[in-house]
C-alpha cells in the first residue's frame, strides 16, 4: 500500500495532529532553536511556521469571508515576519515583531480552536492545549521585543548583553518570557517601563490561570473520556 504524502492540514483535521504540534515546538525549543542563527535554519523554522499557520487559517475556519480576511491578514503579517529576519532596519524589526506577536496569537486562537472542537477530550487535545501555552510564551516574547525597539530602556538588560543589536536581544526576551509566564521571577531582565510592565502582569496571570483552569479542566475531562470507554 502506498504511504499517503503528508500535508499540513493534517495538524489540524486530526487530534494527531496536535501532538505532532507539541513535538515540534519541543524539539524548536531544545534543538531547532541553537540553528536560528544560521540563514538555514531561520529559514527552514519560518517556512514551518508559515505553512502551519496558512493551513491552520486554511482547515480551522470554515467561513469563506473570515478565511479570506484572516489569512489576508496573516499573509501580510507573515511579509514583515520574513522581511524582519533578513532585511537589518530597526523600523521594519519593530514592525517584524508585532507581525510575529499577531501571528502567533493567531496560531494560538487556531489551535485552541482545535482542541476545543466537538468530540470527545483525548490525549492529543491535551497536548494540543499544552502546544498552545508554549506558544503563548514566545507571543509575549514578541511582544517585548516590540516594546524594547519602540521603547529603547523600557526592559533593563544585564550590562554583558547589547542592547543596541536586536538579534542579541532576542533569545533574552525569550528567556525572560517563559520566566515571567512560569512566575519564576529571577530578577536578572526587569520591565521598567510601564507598557513593559503592564505586559508582563497580563503574561504572568495568563501563566498562572492558563495551567489552572484550561489545562486542569482538560486534563479532568479527558480521565473522565477514557473511564467511559474503558
Amino acid at each position: 500500500m502506498e504511504k499517503e504524502p503528508f500535508h499540513f492540514s493534517r495538524f489540524w483535521t486530526t487530534d494527531n495532529g496536535l501532538t505532532a504540534l507539541l513535538v515540534f515546538i519541543i524539539l524548536f525549543f531544545i534543538a531547532l532553536n541553537p540553528l536560528y542563527d544560521y540563514p538555514f535554519g531561520k529559514v527552514l523554522v519560518l517556512v514551518f511556521f508559515s505553512l502551519l499557520l496558512i493551513t491552520g487559517v486554511m482547515t480551522v475556519i470554515d467561513r469563506p469571508v473570515a478565511r479570506i480576511i484572516v489569512g489576508g491578514l496573516a499573509a501580510v503579517a507573515l511579509i514583515f515576519v520574513w522581511l524582519k529576519h533578513f532585511l537589518p532596519a530597526m523600523l521594519l524589526a519593530s514592525v517584524g515583531a508585532l507581525a510575529s506577536f499577531m501571528c502567533l496569537g493567531l496560531l494560538v486562537a487556531l489551535t485552541l480552536a482545535r482542541v476545543f472542537q466537538k468530540g470527545p477530550i483525548t490525549f492529543h487535545r491535551v497536548c494540543g492545549a499544552i502546544a498552545a501555552y508554549l506558544l503563548i510564551g514566545a507571543m509575549w516574547a514578541s511582544l517585548y521585543q516590540f516594546i524594547h525597539l519602540s521603547r529603547p530602556g523600557a526592559i533593563d538588560f544585564p550590562p554583558q548583553v547589547d542592547v543596541s543589536n536586536a538579534e542579541a536581544v532576542e533569545p533574552h526576551l525569550f528567556y525572560f518570557s517563559f520566566v515571567t509566564l512560569t512566575t519564576l521571577g529571577y530578577g536578572d531582565i526587569v520591565p521598567v517601563h510601564p507598557g513593559a510592565r503592564l505586559a508582563a502582569l497580563f503574561e504572568a496571570l495568563t501563566g498562572q490561570l492558563y495551567p489552572a483552569i484550561t489545562l486542569a479542566w482538560l486534563i479532568s475531562m479527558e480521565i473522565l473520556t477514557r473511564s467511559k470507554t474503558d
